[in-house]
């Protein structure tokens, strides 16, 4: 049975038995009957949904198995299986309260956008939105208090926080809804750069990163990181390079107005800086990642620094230019220190280049 027409059943399933949550794939449901007063516990497995056939009970309360004792031909009857053997659980983890809160935000929420459940006591599920950049999901981990904590892996980390700010996981799930909307500008502007541009960091970039290094030629690169609210205003901006290359853009630009053009910040950033960045290069012939490259000249020969805490490499001459020019740099003794030109972590090398 196709995975859509199983996903049409389970709003069927559940207003019938709201506290059943299923798996994945819908093979298999798990959770809580409540005939009457009683909340008995009921693993089963549905290979063939919508039918019965070989229907299979994983798991049962110790009362449930008590209410069905001498009713085994008759559910072979019914499901066509000779295997209605279940383990029985004397107790359950997940206090029946508990399951019916995360149950009853489910619902709320719309099953139709739960990814999937993967945890039998329903502590970890994983919620969506559909957009046209992609599908935009939330991890999130539920506590019996209330409490819940969620990662977004693919929003910035600025929206990450305000969905967690959220009181509820159905509130969470809203602002998550409205974040993707309010990003989406974001999320063009930066495709273009990925797209157009020669990105040297990060090496693999995706929606939630707000910063990308662009070459703009050998031994000359820019920084930018953009407002992901606002991405068509003048992003921060740095470069990565000789003084003899950097001074001049940098005294071109310093009395310069930003200008927005055809809603566009490449061609916006192309006009301020006065440059046409070069495209990216075709990574099956000879051009190299930026992994085999200095971060700083982007040439590929004598490497001999690789920063400790991102792996960036780089020429011990380069790096020894580039903390020369970082103001906040310390020297000791033939030393000095300073912030990594990648991950603004601590490096040093020798004063004397090697």
């Amino acid at each position: 049975m196709d995975r859509s027409r199983l996903a049409s059943l389970v709003p069927k399933m559940l207003d019938k038995f709201p506290l059943m949550v299923p798996n994945r794939q819908f093979s298999e449901y798990r959770g809580f009957l409540s005939p009457g007063e009683a909340d008995l516990y009921l693993h089963i497995s549905v290979p063939n949904l919508p039918s019965i056939k070989d229907i299979k009970i994983k798991e049962m309360s110790k009362i449930l198995q008590k209410l069905l004792e001498g009713s085994d031909q008759e559910l072979q009857q019914i499901t066509k299986s000779s295997d209605v053997q279940a383990t029985v659980v004397k107790s359950v983890e997940v206090p029946i309260e508990f399951w019916r809160d995360v149950v009853s935000n489910l619902s709320s929420i719309g099953f139709e956008n739960v990814k999937c459940v993967d945890k039998s006591n329903l502590s970890h599920f994983e919620l969506k939105v559909e957009s046209a950049v992609a599908t935009h999901c939330m991890q999130v981990e539920a506590n019996p208090d209330g409490s819940f904590q969620c990662k977004c892996p693919n929003l910035p980390e600025v929206a990450v926080q305000i969905i967690a700010q959220c009181p509820s996981v159905p509130e969470a799930y809203k602002m998550l809804k409205r974040q993707v909307e309010n990003l989406q500008t974001f999320w063009h502007v930066v495709k273009e750069l990925d797209q157009e541009t020669w990105v040297l960091d990060p090496v693999e970039p995706n929606q939630s990163h707000t910063r990308r290094q662009i070459s703009i030629e050998t031994g000359l690169s820019v920084t930018v990181t953009i407002d992901p609210y606002n991405p068509l205003l003048l992003p921060e901006i740095s470069f990565l390079g000789s003084e003899a290359k950097v001074k001049p853009i940098e005294i071109e630009i310093y009395k310069k107005e930003w200008c927005v053009v055809e809603n566009s910040l490449l061609k916006s950033l192309q006009k301020y800086l006065n440059i046409e960045f070069p495209t990216p290069p075709d990574m099956n012939s000879s051009q190299l990642s930026q992994s085999q490259m200095c971060s700083i000249c982007i040439m590929s020969e004598g490497l001999n620094r690789t920063c400790e805490d991102c792996g960036g490499q780089f020429h011990e001459e380069c790096l020894l230019g580039w903390l020369q020019s970082v103001p906040s740099n310390k020297t000791v003794f033939n030393r000095i220190a300073g912030q990594c030109p990648l991950c603004k972590q601590v490096i040093s090398c020798a004063i004397a280049a090697q």
